[in-house]
């Protein structure tokens, strides 16, 4: 959908045209799910979130003030709802639920971008795990020690060290 027309039903969806938002769920949903995928790695899990997602903007939607795209506002919604769904059910049950990391090419700078990535691929799985959690869902170290059952200073130490290989990395 060009931008244009995206922005002509993104208007009759927020003055409560339902078929207007259908046509933005269309659109929209696919990229929304592989997003959830690629965050949760759970397909059941991933379809619960985004459907949670388009709920939550589909109720929301009148508050939108187009500061962003609107792909860029229903994964910012996702990403939340995620975030809730982490929360609630700590590990998700997998083994490493924390892999995923924002692909290069939604970035500003890909190559920049791409050079993160695999840095962060490197890292000790502790240091990566901390890593996730306080830079990418914004968790406080206690959470954090809380939940993958160490010291808090673990964590702390465990950002730290990670902080400190990626500067080298990216050096």
């Amino acid at each position: 959908m060009k931008q244009e027309a995206e922005d002509q039903t993104l208007a009759r969806a927020r003055s409560g045209d339902p078929g207007a938002f259908a046509c933005l769920y269309r659109e929209h949903w696919h990229a929304l799910y592989r997003y959830c995928l690629s965050v949760c790695q759970d397909p059941e899990l991933a379809q619960d979130c985004c459907q949670e997602a388009f709920l939550k903007a589909w109720k929301s939607l009148p508050r939108f003030r187009g500061d962003s795209t609107f792909a860029t506002w229903l994964r910012t919604i996702a990403h939340n709802v995620m975030c809730s769904s982490f929360r609630k059910n700590r590990f998700w049950g997998l083994e490493d639920p924390l892999s995923h990391i924002v692909p290069a090419e939604e970035v500003h700078q890909p190559d920049l971008a791409r050079d993160l990535d695999r840095a962060i691929a490197v890292l000790p799985a502790g240091a990566r795990k901390v890593f996730h959690l306080y830079a990418h869902w914004g968790f406080a170290h206690k959470e954090i020690a809380e939940r993958l059952g160490i010291a808090e200073g673990t964590s702390k130490a465990q950002f730290h060290r990670a902080r400190q290989i990626l500067s080298q990395a990216l050096a």
